[in-house]
């Protein structure tokens, strides 16, 4: 039998700890149990394990001391909470400090083990995307007319649709809103649509005869919806039914990987998404760039974010010189500002001066690179990096909006349908475009 995943078992009660890693054990999984929290702790800050499952009830440490210290110095081990006493209120104390989830015994062998898969699926999905931005951070890819209007529309009671490609930080800006708003002493629930098995979804958003789903622990204060465009069909017409009668008693915020709205009415067109829930959740939206149309925003970007490692590592970077500055602007960014704040975390953790050159450049990044010699950029390289920004950012402005169509987005830059064409070829930009 295949290996599932190593998990951690903490309950002081013999008996359930034993049914529970035989459970555990027959669908798949490594299994160390204890029954001391103490104990779990320094195992658990010792060893990798792909998720835990701990009492919320024991002598010595409570199951949520346990979850606390634990979220504090593992942060990515996804937690899974067991009580007897399956109130709302706990359970939303245990997820507001970082627990994945919670069952209530009695409980059955499915619950368990749709529990830890869960837990397991997203943990990897997370971990196979570029490192998210460090706790703390303020680095954003918003600008300040879109800072104003976060700010603004926190105070409304309004749902909130939030477009842009992966790394563009969808979850911090809902975090944002949360945290901005009349609700901010409620909860702030969170669910990636991709990550969970579309058979559990139903269960994971609107609960169960047994257990309250993440839109009930929500009730007063926000559930963001993320990757919305996954939600099966069946699940979205629940959902559309919801909002139609319960929006006033907690805040939806949802987000997608779409690049803008047309690509929304793409979706609806060929209908993987239902053109109704579209038009109810479109009622505040917001579209995050991605790195490579605001190139100009770069180097200020890069600057604040080696100035935070430097401190957190106790480096002397200050800096990058002009031709990694240039590469970075050129550069595509599929992961956006996560994959930037990676490379550059790399660089400086790998830097022993002050300033970081073309030889610390990750092998991914110097590959395309059309400076020759490995010399200090020209003048004439560095127009042309800052001349095919510019007309990026233009390009791709007028496709958004005239809704990706090429003869109108050519008509506002003064081109030919052709000429916008080939500067797309050249410029490396694809979309689904219209052409009439």
């Amino acid at each position: 039998m295949p290996n599932l995943g190593r998990i951690l078992v903490v309950d002081d009660e013999p008996n359930l700890r034993l049914v529970i890693q035989t459970m555990l054990e027959r669908a798949g999984y490594e299994v160390v149990s204890v029954g001391d929290p103490q104990e779990a702790l320094k195992i658990a800050l010792e060893e990798d394990f792909d998720g835990m499952i701990s009492d919320l009830v024991m002598p010595g440490m409570s199951g949520i001391e346990l979850l606390g210290r634990l979220k504090r110095e593992r942060s990515s081990l996804p937690i899974v909470m067991i009580t007897a006493h399956g109130t709302i209120e706990s359970a939303v104390n245990a997820l507001k400090l970082g627990a994945f989830d919670f069952i209530t015994k009695p409980f059955g062998q499915n619950d368990l083990l749709a529990s830890i898969q869960k837990a397991i699926r997203t943990r990897i999905r997370s971990e196979s995307e570029p490192t998210s931005r460090s706790q703390g951070s303020h680095h954003s890819l918003i600008n300040d007319e879109q800072r104003a209007w976060i700010a603004k529309v926190s105070k409304t009671p309004s749902h909130v649709l939030i477009l842009g490609e992966s790394g563009t930080g969808k979850e911090w800006i809902a975090e944002e809103i949360h945290q901005k708003s009349p609700r901010a002493d409620k909860p702030f629930m969170k669910v990636n649509c991709a990550a969970i098995p579309k058979d559990l979804i139903d269960a994971e958003i609107f609960g169960t005869l047994e257990k309250p789903g993440r839109l009930e622990i929500a009730m007063g204060g926000t559930l963001l919806l993320d990757e919305v465009s996954e939600l099966p069909f069946e699940v979205q017409s629940k959902l559309l039914q919801w909002l139609r009668t319960e929006s006033p008693k907690a805040r939806l915020i949802f987000a997608a990987h779409w690049a803008n709205q047309a690509a929304l009415m793409d979706a609806v067109k060929a209908g993987k998404f239902r053109e109704d829930l579209f038009y109810e959740i479109n009622v505040m939206n917001l579209r995050l760039s991605s790195l490579r149309e605001i190139p100009d925003q770069i180097p200020g970007l890069v600057q604040g974010i080696i100035q935070e490692l430097a401190v957190r590592f106790g480096k002397k970077v200050t800096s990058v010189d002009d031709r990694v500055m240039g590469r970075f602007q050129s550069y595509e960014w599929p992961g956006n500002l996560r994959q930037l704040e990676n490379v550059l975390e790399r660089m400086v953790l790998l830097s022993e001066g002050q300033v970081i050159a073309w030889d610390d450049l990750p092998e991914e990044l110097k590959k395309g690179d059309e400076a020759t010699g490995g010399a200090t950029t020209s003048f004439k390289e560095a127009v042309r990096v800052q001349t095919q920004s510019i007309e990026r950012v233009l390009i791709l402005k007028a496709l958004d909006e005239s809704g990706g169509n090429v003869t109108r987005s050519a008509e506002k830059l003064g081109l030919s349908r052709k000429g916008l064409q080939l500067k797309m070829k050249e410029l490396g930009i694809r979309r689904d475009l219209h052409h009439s």
